[in-house]
């Protein structure tokens, strides 16, 4: 496993919600996350020749990247939308809302992969540099109760 330097990740769902289309744009919060995790699976043939040679065909390589929060605020304070994180970006209600409602494709930009990092005001959903990934899992596990409730999340995509 390789980590990548801290970065900005945001997440564009390609198929909005049919209920809410707030939920299309995520920028994932630095709030108590680990650093961002890239694994490399190598889709490949192997084969025997009659000669007892090995030959192996490399068909694709591709990149599953896990994310993980210890402490994520969810909604601070009853009828509050906006999360209690350090940064202001997604807490884990938020989190847990995208991925009940990305199912299909979604745009990950990540900042460390692009020369020039844009704010998330900034990013270009069409031009800059995006991977194409799916969500395969999440969990989100309330860790402490009261007025701010806190969370461990959990998150992972599969390069598509």
């Amino acid at each position: 496993m390789r980590f990548a330097k801290p970065a900005l990740v945001a997440l564009k769902n390609m198929k909005p919600c049919e209920h809410d289309g707030d939920h299309d744009i995520i920028i994932l919060s630095d709030h108590g996350r680990s650093p961002l995790g890239i694994d490399r699976e190598i889709i490949e043939r192997k084969a025997r020749t009659a000669n007892g040679t090995l030959r192996k065909y490399q068909v694709a390589s591709k990149r599953t990247f896990s994310l993980s929060w210890e402490n994520l605020p969810g909604v601070h304070g009853a009828g509050q939308l906006r999360p209690n994180t350090a940064d202001g970006h997604a807490g884990a209600r938020q989190l847990e809302e995208f991925c009940e409602c990305a199912t299909d494709l979604v745009h990950a930009y990540i900042s460390s992969f692009d020369d020039t990092p844009k704010f998330p005001e900034g990013i270009d959903w069409e031009s800059d540099p995006l991977v194409k990934v799916m969500i395969s899992s999440y969990s989100v596990t309330l860790n402490k109760r009261g007025r701010y409730e806190m969370y461990d999340a959990d998150l992972s995509m599969e390069e598509v």
